[in-house]
């Protein structure tokens, strides 16, 4: 296992841990591991270590295959697999524990995100499938939308989704909101690309968040491209999202109106994260067409691009354009790491193979 600490990626850190998946803590040097052994019956084992301690913390075995894991804080993983969803939390002796079942619209699609919201009363599990045989290039992306207060699940049709607060004026307490995108084949071969910002289960006595949709416009030659990462800032009140041809849109919160687009990776987009510590910006995971792992940080420097207006009578705030700056970090010191052996959306390597890489 080699670990690359972004803020010196020169300095990779290598350990002789062999591994199908391994997850680095987002706070912590701490890391969960998963493999498949002889010795368990091909079933999955999952280890969280302390690298300074150099000490296991914890271990158990999957009664079920793994196919999506992650962090969700730096206290809980959630993993997911074919019929469930387990929280495990670090603390004690606990062992991962089921919170849902998976809903029948998310059959035979591919995991590629778990988002968790802040108070973790609502989680969002996110796949995809191939598309209609009338357009097999447009992937079809589902969703399964749980509510803890609840205990029950909604199924949606979404390629990506994200969960932020807003503060509706007037109001004691911040709204809870989803955000999902979605681009659906419609029954006459259009296409459909929306954005949905929605408020969850919202307090007596406050004033509702007014629901907002928005159209996601792709030119002509991104038709079949689809959101593959969606943040969002919680300080500028805006949404990222990009796509997997390298587009990236931004939006703004309350109103869910554009905001800016343009593309920044002319490479395949298959992973990406919040980089809370640089206090704005995207990083984004990218293999390139030999399959080999590219990272790049990108930069939208908000404040000197957007300026946010707020009316003094409480009327829908504006943006005003200014000068756009983004700034692109690579680190090819992961390629070097993993000797052309990329990550792939699971968080397991893949060898290179012909052609493209998705």
């Amino acid at each position: 296992v080699v670990i690359v600490d972004v803020a010196s990626p020169s300095q990779p850190l290598k350990r002789p841990i062999t591994a199908d998946s391994a997850l680095m803590n987002p706070e912590q040097r701490i890391i969960a591991l998963k493999a498949s052994t002889a010795e368990s019956g091909g079933k999955d084992h999952l280890q969280i270590f302390n690298i300074e301690q150099k000490a296991k913390m914890k271990s158990h075995q999957m009664d079920e295959p793994v196919v999506f894991w992650k962090w969700l804080d730096a206290t809980m993983l959630g993993i997911v697999t074919n019929t469930s969803v387990y929280h495990w939390s670090m603390s004690g002796d606990s062992t991962p524990e089921k919170v849902f079942d998976r809903t029948a619209n998310l059959a035979g699609s591919q995991i590629i995100s778990y988002k968790a919201s802040q108070d973790m009363q609502w989680f969002a599990l996110i796949g995809i499938a191939p598309g209609d045989a009338s357009r097999p290039a447009l992937v079809k992306g589902n969703m399964q939308l749980y509510s803890v207060a609840q205990q029950r699940s909604q199924a949606l049709e979404a390629h990506m989704a994200a969960f932020t607060t807003h503060q509706v004026p007037g109001n004691a307490q911040k709204s809870q909101l989803v955000t999902f995108a979605q681009k659906m084949l419609q029954a006459d071969g259009s296409v459909a690309s929306k954005l949905h910002v929605i408020e969850l289960g919202a307090p007596a006595g406050q004033t509702p968040f007014t629901k907002r949709t928005s159209e996601l416009f792709f030119p002509p030659e991104f038709a079949d491209d689809f959101p593959v990462v969606m943040q969002v800032s919680d300080k500028y009140g805006v949404i990222y999202i990009v796509t997997k041809s390298g587009l990236l849109f931004v939006y703004d919160v309350e109103t869910a109106s554009p905001v800016y687009r343009s593309r920044i990776s002319q490479e395949p987009v298959f992973v990406g994260a919040a980089a809370p510590w640089r206090r704005r910006g995207c990083r984004l995971g990218l293999p390139d067409s030999q399959g080999s792992a590219d990272i790049i940080r990108s930069h939208v420097h908000v404040e000197p691009v957007l300026k946010r207006s707020c009316h003094a009578n409480n009327r829908a705030p504006c943006w005003i354009r200014g000068r756009l700056t983004v700034r692109v970090e690579r680190y090819p010191q992961f390629d070097e790491c993993l000797g052309g052996r990329a990550l792939s959306a699971r968080g397991a390597r893949r060898g290179p193979r012909k052609g493209s890489p998705n």
